[in-house]
């Protein structure tokens, strides 16, 4: 049984715990906090639970009238807020525990550090000192706030980082956020929601370096309009003292000397690798300014020890990552070949509106020199964004010039974030943009003409120049013709009846977008022999065959099909396991007509 060690309980370790566990390892974890790391406690989840709350103000504030929901003394109670998340937290932390103990992992209170390779020494809570080893060790010990070393920073106690900015006991009327990256602007807009008059200075000329530009243009437009400012390439000075609280002095892109003050200053610009205690040294573990390297089965420089998660090296830093980071590397220690692939990685921004992206951006395909194309598909013409938001936002998808495999979805929109998850499942089955487009059967509805017609009537209907319930109307005939044409049409359908010992076959590897484009682009010539070999290998199995018996010809389509229901004339003709029906058999029509009578 494999002995192995875990450094950190957060989303990555816990994970490599529990999968570890479950490969039949003896495994302990060690962790000097809390379970559940920086995400469940004071990160993802706890930011999350108040851009919700945030979003149902913001809601009924801005949309409440326009859809007639009116509600009069709408307030913001933040302490109920907070307790809210700290709710939230608590559930989920201890449920996290509950997994490691279903799945008999040990814990160890206490912080670890290397004396060696593979050697480590763990000081308890109380100020004991234990030495431990494995035949394998994982760290996972995430990241910390970065703090710039701004003067007047750390002496001003109304300068909080993202963690001071999730406990405050009151809602601020003013903040100065200091970086435009995802943690800085999702606090952003969670805060203005709720009220605070919000100031973001960024010493780059752009806010949101990962995203794709045109979803960062809608993104910042969106956050002007719920009253925030912004100061591009305005880097921070220093922070003074100020009667409101603080004021931060910066230098605008002129040179000029500008300053904003208020009542809480949210430092965010960005997270450092928590590796410090680590004494990476002392292990031989290879590092970039405290980041570990690693190879694509999380091994770092010393064979045995793998790292996962924040503290890793040229990954990025989301809890998504470090678990499946967490679970590759478990199954290498336990003798099951696996391999971290970040292509099918989305990254996604709880701002306002949602914002997500997988896979390429135009500026990645430039620099990388790939031929490209795009498509562009606003949200405005989405009948479900139109009720949900007005329709603001966008996708946008990035595929190959030459074969259309897609190479980057990004949109930005309302639950964008849950949509991505179609875009990364693209790119990982190495999907073209047909192949995309032809997961929707029916042609109608993937037309422009349909989505076009359906947002014109929309836009009357807001300008009260068209019947809502006319519309109504008209939307259930259309869908009722397209049930009616998918029960008729029996052309392109087939089923695959897969038994357990098929199930158990190891899945051919999918041909890749430009294989399946050179087949279909061989030439005339190339096509001749493979015609020609295809030939004389069918001689030769039809040779060796001669016993064998012919499979029987493929069955026609049913004449019956199809054809106007005798009885109603509405319906079509449909068929069941001992008769024909009619497809309008849920309006009242009775036409039934047994096989055994035909």
């Amino acid at each position: 049984m494999k002995k192995i060690i875990v450094i950190g309980g957060g989303p990555g370790g816990y994970v490599a715990a529990i999968r570890a566990a479950q490969l039949g390892a003896d495994v302990t974890i060690i962790e000097k906090q809390y379970l559940g790391g920086t995400c469940l406690n004071v990160g993802c989840i706890p930011t999350k639970c108040l851009l919700h709350s945030a979003e149902l103000v913001e809601q009924i504030k801005t949309q409440g009238k326009d859809i007639g929901v009116e509600v009069e003394g709408v307030k913001v109670n933040f302490p109920q807020v907070i307790a809210h998340k700290n709710a939230i937290s608590k559930q989920l932390t201890s449920g996290v525990a509950g997994l490691l103990k279903l799945n008999k992992v040990k814990k160890v209170d206490g912080t670890a550090k290397f004396t060696g390779e593979k050697q480590l020494e763990v000081t308890k809570p109380d100020g004991s000192k234990e030495s431990m080893t494995a035949d394998a060790i994982i760290v996972a010990t995430g990241s910390v706030n970065a703090q710039p070393p701004i003067p007047g920073l750390k002496e001003n106690p109304n300068c909080i980082d993202s963690t001071g900015a999730l406990s405050l006991d009151k809602l601020p009327a003013t903040m100065v956020v200091i970086g435009g990256g995802v943690i800085g602007l999702e606090l952003a807009c969670a805060y203005a929601a709720f009220g605070t008059k919000i100031t973001v200075v960024e010493a780059m000329d752009h806010m949101l370096p990962m995203l794709d530009g045109d979803l960062t243009k809608i993104g910042v437009a969106h956050m002007k309009k719920m009253g925030m400012e912004f100061h591009l390439e305005c880097p921070v000075q220093s922070v003074e003292d100020s009667p409101v609280g603080a004021k931060v002095v910066c230098k605008d892109k002129s040179g000029n000397t500008v300053s904003f003050e208020a009542e809480k200053v949210l430092v965010a610009i960005g997270r450092r690798a928590n590796t410090a205690a680590l004494d990476l040294a002392a292990g031989k573990i290879h590092n970039d300014k405290g980041r570990i390297l690693v190879n694509d089965k999380m091994e770092t420089s010393v064979p045995g020890v793998y790292a996962i998660g924040d503290c890793v090296f040229g990954h990025a830093q989301l809890a998504h990552t470090a678990s499946a980071m967490g679970e590759v590397a478990a199954e290498n220690i336990c003798g099951h070949e696996a391999h971290y692939c970040e292509k099918t990685n989305p990254t996604c921004v709880y701002m306002e509106p949602e914002a997500a992206s997988v896979g390429l951006t135009e500026e990645q395909c430039k620099a990388q020199g790939i031929a490209y194309k795009v498509g562009k598909f606003p949200m405005s013409a989405n009948g479900k964004a139109l009720i949900l938001n007005g329709g603001e936002g966008l996708v946008k998808i990035i595929a190959g010039a030459e074969y259309g495999e897609i190479l980057g979805m990004h949109i930005i929109g309302p639950r964008a974030t849950d949509l991505i998850a179609e875009g990364a499942l693209a790119i990982g089955g190495e999907m073209t943009l047909d192949e995309l487009i032809d997961t929707i059967h029916e042609e109608l509805l993937k037309s422009c003409e349909l989505t076009g017609i359906w947002e014109k009537k929309l836009r009357d209907i807001e300008h009260k120049t068209y019947d809502p319930a006319e519309f109504i109307n008209g939307l259930k005939e259309q869908i009722n013709q397209i049930v009616i044409d998918v029960l008729s049409d029996n052309s392109s359908r087939r089923v695959t009846i897969m038994t357990e010992e098929d199930l158990k076959k190891k899945p051919e590897k999918k041909k890749t977008a430009a294989k399946k484009a050179e087949t279909k682009k061989m030439p005339a010539k190339k096509k001749d022999e493979a015609t020609a070999q295809n030939v004389d290998a069918q001689n030769a199995d039809t040779q060796n065959a001669a016993a064998q018996p012919v499979s029987a010809p493929q069955t026609p389509a049913d004449p019956m099909v199809g054809k106007p229901c005798p009885l109603c004339g509405k319906g079509v003709i449909i068929k069941g396991k001992t008769a024909y029906g009619c497809s309008n058999w849920k309006s009242g029509c009775q036409y039934r007509q047994p096989f055994s009578q035909m």
